[in-house]
């Protein structure tokens, strides 16, 4: 009983510590085809390979740079909530914390003085923004909105609904001149505000820091250490159980639980085998991955603001 317990506990633990690698090298590779699509300038892929290095392997600089590929879209409430992820979760310790703390107190201000003011109009008429109703007009105050586009709909009795699609950039307000026409319903657009917003970007958080460069060999190391452990205790069982079983292998003996130790042998021989060759696999992808030759910091990604948007460049 106490040799099948051994046995279940060796091969959980090695399947544990053989995942765990794996996760971490699907992360990496996402990561990586998120910091190639941000210097392309395609932030929606980004977002995507970066969510889903995320999902894999929770690190909390990877909020950090899905904080700035949001912002890149315009998106400022996912951009919000990915720095607030980061802040909650990430080391004081980490350089980009305390740039992210300031950047946080930045993005809220800009969130909170975003909105639409309506000029004009007829006194009464219903205000309608997205889903939601705004009172009545007059309306000369800040209507708060998120940064983006809004559907802005001014309804009356006995007059077409005004109707206007816009755009309002994060931190500004946008005006918007409404006409009432006596007559039945009729769509009209008004001017599309929406513009981009100069603002600095730091360098986004690159494989090399959240991944050791191009892969840490200690986790390879540890885990094939667990399994050549693993690999040696199934070896010891396999020996008793061949033992055991010797002297039943043979006409002349007979042992009423022969078959269970044969099982058992052959059993223990595939673990052995298993645990072995996944130790041996292992430590070669560990000492495959081991860049501690090369000099710190061989990746970095840096991006600055331009007149037509960013620029990024990586040193290598």
């Amino acid at each position: 009983m106490r040799t099948t317990w051994l046995w279940l506990f060796a091969t959980l633990v090695g399947l544990l510590l053989l995942a765990a690698p794996v996760g971490a090298q699907e992360a990496r590779e996402h990561f990586k085809r998120g910091e190639l699509a941000y210097q392309k300038g395609n932030y929606s892929l980004a977002v995507s390979e970066w969510e889903t290095a995320y999902a894999a392997d929770p690190r909390p600089r990877i909020q950090y740079n899905l904080y700035q590929a949001y912002e890149r879209l315009g998106d400022l409430s996912r951009a919000s909530a990915a720095l607030e992820r980061y802040l909650s979760t990430a080391d004081p310790e980490d350089p980009h914390y305390s740039d992210a703390t300031a950047r946080m107190a930045s993005l809220k201000q800009r969130l909170q003085a975003t909105g639409i003011v309506l000029v004009g109009g007829i006194d009464g008429a219903a205000i309608i923004i997205g889903d939601k109703e705004w009172g009545r007009l007059p309306r000369p105050d800040r209507i708060p909105v998120e940064p983006g586009s809004h559907r802005v709909r001014v309804a009356l009795t006995g007059y077409q609904d005004f109707v206007a699609d816009v755009g309002v950039p994060a931190g500004q307000v946008v005006q918007v001149q409404v006409e009432l026409r006596p007559g039945s319903s009729q769509t009209t657009s008004a001017p599309d505000g929406s513009s981009s917003e100069p603002g600095s970007t730091s360098a986004s958080a690159s494989s090399s820091d959240l991944f050791g460069g191009s892969g840490d060999p200690s986790t390879y190391y540890i885990a094939a250490a667990a399994l050549g452990g693993a690999a040696l205790i199934s070896g010891i069982w396999m020996i008793e159980r061949a033992s055991e079983y010797k002297g039943c292998d043979s006409r002349d003996n007979f042992c009423e639980n022969g078959g269970t130790v044969k099982t058992q042998r052959n059993v223990a021989f595939g673990l052995t085998a298993l645990f072995g060759i996944g130790a041996v696999g292992t430590l070669i992808y560990g000492v495959l991955t081991d860049d501690s030759a090369e000099p710190a910091n061989t990746a970095a990604l840096h991006c600055d603001v331009t007149g037509l948007g960013a620029s990024c460049g990586g040193s290598f």
